[in-house]
């Protein structure tokens, strides 16, 4: 189960392959998955995501889409909010959200963010735990993550 936002730029703009991959160099925890993809990884937190290219230019402009599983901790979004802002700053582009609770089509805000994703990660535990299949789920204090 997934969560994904499509960020976007202006009608008539392009993003350059170059800029999208300077972005991520620049920034700690990315890899580079393949040509259009830079994966998140936090080895100290377990928070992991993507930024995907979908069409460098086009009637709609550049796309690109965050992608993040749900079925996680809260303070994973908090972590990954930090470098949608950063992006979306960087390229001063607007987002699309179709979840349930998102934003919709337009401009981007962290607490719209928050309430998404984590309307979505809601969702994901009940269908989980619902489900009645075992399901391993390690904790630990609220506190002890948000520090890290």
């Amino acid at each position: 189960m997934g969560y994904e936002l499509y960020l976007h730029g202006a009608p008539g703009e392009s993003l350059r392959q170059g800029d999208f991959e300077f972005h991520f160099a620049e920034r700690r925890f990315y890899a580079r998955d393949d040509e259009v993809t830079f994966a998140y990884s936090n080895h100290f937190t377990g928070v992991d995501f993507r930024f995907e290219i979908i069409a460098l230019e086009g009637r709609l402009g550049p796309v690109v889409c965050f992608a993040m599983n749900v079925f996680r901790p809260g303070f994973f979004a908090l972590e990954a909010e930090l470098e949608v802002a950063a992006f979306l700053a960087h390229f001063g582009f607007d987002i699309d959200d179709p979840q349930t609770e998102g934003m919709r089509a337009g401009p981007y805000t962290r607490e719209g963010f928050l309430k998404s994703w984590n309307g979505s990660n809601e969702v994901s535990h009940g269908l989980v735990i619902g489900s009645g299949l075992p399901v391993p789920v390690r904790t630990q204090p609220t506190a002890v993550s948000e520090h890290i």
